[in-house]
């Protein structure tokens, strides 16, 4: 951060620390021992670092003023590191409008969460001059959920806005985000007390719910921190009950909730009709080696051995369990539709004639069910529809598709739809995951960009029905990856309202006699144009798809 020093602004800085004071004009750089410095008793700077200095000085001349800076981690020292390595984890917090007295309390209520989060995380918690705290969670390169264990603090546990675990010895919470996103939490609720469960109040951190599954009555005191005033109430939560607890005016206003709320009930049917569904089964980079592409190395790395279905589209690859739906209208090494592992490390690599890109994607911290693998779907220099569907039969009912999506767009502009993204170069991209039968057909985006989502498709069957489940994009013009959508996909799921006994549904008759080609599970085609009563006629016991419905064959 840089400081003007110049005559039209302040020419000297009167920076305050640990061990004093200092009036610097910033020609020379000077350091001090610390871990908190206030610049003319407006601007503090605290850091969580030990054995390191801050500096200010450097002063040059920029745009006509001249800037000093601010080091608020410095160190002269020379240091080795190797590939891999952890070359430092810190926080820094700034802090407006503050004096020198306050700047050094706030350093000393800064609580470092370094030591206790999850691999790939770092979190801290901090103090604001009103008295609340503020919680930030980063997810650096993370792979799994990052609990916080026991957190105590001078008014109590903190109830953060995941279920909390209340004890003597403090707050207990597990959190999710995925890589290179980060949580924050205000906190302004604080409990003393034994065996309760706690959550903050949806958009107001100055209230919670208290849950007692203790098995006996529990009593704890709260304080929270409203405008600046700080409201403590005795609370008392009986067996099996939960109480709310927020700010009014200057009062704790405490009531009790009824946790008889009614949640509908949906039966988890998808290994019935789905094969596949986490893209798990296949093999695509699936092979460690070594690249280097665009002079890049990139060791290890995973690499492609599978053959793609059609050389126009050589990164177009078979998805096991699924029916390719390529309706790409030219031929692109750019197009994508396969199976990938996650990684924070290793990119799945194509040669510069297949592809020339390097992809990588980490795995969903918000669900723990999540394989190894997700499905990855680009239109890149080719329209047209990219997708992969499985069709079955099913009763008549209510029922839900979910799938975990992600997409990255790098030239959005706006959501026109559930289902359209409209990006710059005069691109439209359609979702084409979810559910179609009949004349209906539910697709879906995720929300938001570069996050992990579970999409939901509910529909409801008045007889029994043919149904289609497709998971891929369709691309208006053939542009870019910058100017279109990548798609990444796990988990899909199939629920119904009511539990589903049948085990394999579009079972075909001997009276079927339409001509139907036949798939294998992994998606090879095994015979062409056939009568549907003869399709599976020799073929060994197993599960095939036949005119892109399921049969069984005995």
């Amino acid at each position: 951060m840089a400081i003007s020093t110049d005559p039209f602004t302040k020419e000297k800085r009167t920076l305050y620390h640990s061990k004093g004071r200092l009036q610097t004009d910033g020609s020379q750089l000077k350091s001090f021992m610390g871990n908190w410095v206030n610049i003319d008793n407006e601007v503090g700077i605290v850091n969580t670092t030990t054995n390191k200095s801050i500096a200010f000085g450097d002063r040059e001349l920029n745009s006509s003023i001249f800037l000093s800076k601010i080091y608020p981690v410095y160190s002269a020292d020379g240091r080795s590191f190797s590939n891999g390595s952890i070359v430092d984890r810190r926080h820094i917090i700034y802090y407006s409008n503050v004096d020198s007295a306050d700047t050094e309390q706030l350093a000393a209520d800064v609580l470092s969460l370094t030591a206790q989060v999850a691999e790939g995380w770092n979190g801290v918690i901090v103090s604001d001059p009103d008295s609340a705290r503020y919680l930030l969670l980063s997810n650096y390169l993370g792979e799994t959920a990052c609990t916080l264990k026991d957190i105590l603090l001078p008014d109590g546990a903190p109830v953060f806005t995941e279920m909390t675990a209340v004890n003597g010895q403090g707050a207990t919470a597990t959190f999710r985000c995925d890589v290179n996103h980060s949580v924050a939490n205000t906190l302004r609720v604080f409990i003393q007390g034994d065996g309760l469960s706690a959550r903050q109040m949806e958009n107001d951190s100055c209230g919670a719910y208290l849950y007692n599954y203790s098995g006996q009555k529990q009593q704890a005191q709260v304080t929270i921190w409203a405008d600046g005033n700080k409201l403590t109430a005795p609370v008392t939560v009986e067996h099996e009950s939960c109480v709310s607890v927020k700010a009014v005016g200057n009062e704790i206003l405490i009531e009790t909730v009824d946790l008889k709320e009614e949640q509908e009930e949906f039966f988890d049917v998808t290994a019935q009709f789905l094969s596949n569904p986490g893209f798990e089964e296949d093999q695509t980079y699936g092979t460690e080696s070594k690249v280097t592409l665009n002079g890049v190395v990139y060791d290890p790395c995973y690499i492609n051995t599978v053959k793609a279905a059609d050389s126009k589209w050589p990164q177009v690859l078979p998805i096991q369990g699924w029916i390719p739906g390529n309706g790409l209208k030219g031929g692109s090494n750019f197009a994508v539709l396969y199976s990938m592992p996650y990684s924070t490390t290793m990119y799945c690599v194509s040669p510069s004639n297949v592809g020339n890109s390097a992809s990588i994607m980490a795995a969903p911290a918000t669900d723990d069910a999540c394989g190894k693998r997700c499905l990855s779907i680009l239109n890149s220099w080719d329209s047209g529809n990219n997708s992969i569907s499985q069709t079955f039969t099913l009763p008549k009912g209510e029922y839900k598709l979910s799938f975990l999506a992600q997409y990255v767009c790098a030239n959005e502009m706006r959501h026109i739809n559930d289902y359209t993204i409209a990006t710059t170069g005069d691109n439209l991209n359609y979702s084409r995951c979810g559910i179609r039968f009949g004349d209906t057909e539910i697709y879906k985006y995720p929300r938001l960009a570069n996050h992990w989502e579970t999409v939901e498709c509910p529909f409801s069957l008045e007889t029994e029905t043919q149904v289609t489940v497709s998971m891929g994009r369709e691309t208006r013009g053939g542009v870019g990856a910058a100017y279109t959508t990548r798609l990444y996909i796990d988990q899909v799921k199939l629920y119904s309202k009511d539990e589903i006994i049948n085990d394999v549904s579009g079972i075909l008759g001997e009276a079927d006699t339409e001509n139907v080609d036949v798939y294998n599970l992994q998606g090879m085609k095994l015979r062409s144009n056939v009568p549907a009563g003869q399709a599976t006629r020799g073929l060994s016991k197993g599960i095939y798809i036949v005119g892109h419905k399921k049969t069984i064959q005995h």
